[in-house]
């Protein structure tokens, strides 16, 4: 897996802006996962992560927890898939006066299957 490690600049109670749009899951076969999660490792008091529907309509998490600071989705499909519901993880905090502080955001995605079509 691949992440663009560019800076996303965040303004305050802004709406929810892309973590790693630019996210590449590459393989040299035609591959299944069978989760991802995402986990925010250095959250500020009110930082949140976003997410939309699965393409497939995969079992997601709850929304963001901010007790273990992560969201999962499981479902057996395609790379591509999970790289677009990847993409699409946004971030956002609602505090007035939110920290400045660097924050990392982790991409695991799990279970590679060989695909049999």
């Amino acid at each position: 897996m691949t992440v663009d490690a560019a800076s996303v600049s965040y303004s305050e109670q802004a709406d929810a802006l892309p973590v790693a749009g630019g996210l590449l899951i590459s393989s040299d076969d035609d591959i299944d996962l069978v989760s991802a999660s995402i986990e925010l490792e250095t959250p500020d008091a009110k930082d949140s992560l976003e997410f939309g529907t699965a393409p497939w309509g995969g079992t997601s998490s709850a929304p963001y927890n901010s007790n273990n600071r992560m969201m999962t989705i499981t479902g057996d499909e395609n790379y591509k898939a999970y790289e677009a519901w990847l993409q699409d993880v946004r971030f956002k905090n609602m505090d007035d006066r939110p920290t400045t502080g660097t924050r990392v955001v982790k991409f695991t995605a799990g279970g590679l299957l060989s695909s049999t079509s």
